[in-house]
Formats: C-alpha cells, sequence, structure tokens
C-alpha cells in the first residue's frame, strides 16, 4: 500500500502518528477483502481548511470531521469486481497499485461523537490538549472503519 499523507494542521503530538493511520486504512482494506495493493491519499487538516473543502466538492459551507472521495465508480460498495481489467482509469500505471482514493481529516472531532466511540490504545494518545484532538481523529478513522460499507454519490464511503 502506497499511502501519501500531508499535514496541513500542524504539530502532532501522537508518536507516529502516519503509522496509526497506515495501520487502519491497512485493517480497513483487510476488513473489505480488498484483492489489490492500493494507493490512498490523507489529508490532515483543521475546521477551516475541511470546510472549504466540503463547501467546494459537496456545497456544504460547514465543517465535518471526515470527507472521503473513491476514484472508482462501485457498482455496490466494496465491490472491486468494476477494476477487474480496467488498467487505465484505475490503476497507476507506475506502481501497478489500485488508486482508491482521498481521505480529508480535520484535527477537532466534533462533540457529538466524542463519547460514543470506542477506546483508543493508552500508546496511540496523551494527556496534552492536542493529543485528545488527534485521539478523537482516529477514533473517527475507526469508526470509518467500523461504518465502511456505506457510500453515496457526494461524498461517501471511500470502500
Amino acid at each position: 500500500m502506497s499511502l501519501n499523507v500531508e499535514n496541513e494542521y500542524g504539530e502532532i503530538q501522537i508518536p507516529d502518528y502516519e503509522h496509526v493511520i497506515e495501520t487502519v486504512i491497512g485493517q480497513a482494506l483487510d476488513f473489505i477483502k480488498c484483492p489489490y495493493e492500493c494507493e490512498i491519499y490523507v489529508l490532515l487538516t483543521d475546521n477551516s481548511g475541511i470546510q472549504t473543502i466540503n463547501n467546494c466538492q459537496r456545497n456544504i459551507d460547514a465543517p465535518t470531521d471526515v470527507l472521503s472521495f473513491p476514484l472508482i465508480d462501485y457498482k455496490e460498495p466494496g465491490d472491486f469486481s468494476v477494476v477487474d481489467g480496467d488498467t487505465c482509469d484505475y490503476f497507476n500505471p507506475e506502481s501497478g497499485e489500485l488508486m482508491l482514493g482521498d481521505v480529508f481529516c480535520r484535527g477537532q472531532r466534533s462533540s457529538r461523537l466524542q463519547d460514543s466511540s470506542p477506546a483508543l490504545p493508552p500508546a496511540a494518545a496523551g494527556s496534552h490538549p492536542q493529543d485528545i484532538r488527534w485521539r478523537n481523529f482516529l477514533l473517527s478513522c475507526r469508526g470509518a472503519a467500523v461504518n465502511i460499507k456505506r457510500s453515496s454519490p457526494k461524498g461517501g464511503g471511500l470502500f
């Protein structure tokens, strides 16, 4: 898997956060039994950044926790049969990897979700306020993996 993580948010206090993101995405791909090596882009941003993306892509002028934009025209969520044999549209010609799509995440997680998520391992979060925000971000990723089969035409599930 090729993972490109871009950080517009700033300093993140969670040690090795890129590895944590890679692990969550890898587990999600395993969960849906993706038969291909994949290429994924992840942007970590703030409220303003994700609000701008949300407004430009979905005409919703408000921040949100996570946006994902698949590069695959799924017939059904998680059904990769649409890409079988189509190396031109869906696979990177240089790496041969399936270009899965883009994920945009904000650092500040909405308070409506904070009490309903499972706990993250202690090593992934400290007591610094920024650690708590990124702990919440990672819980959003974990929640997205649990709901991996959801999909909608506008900003729906990546998988």
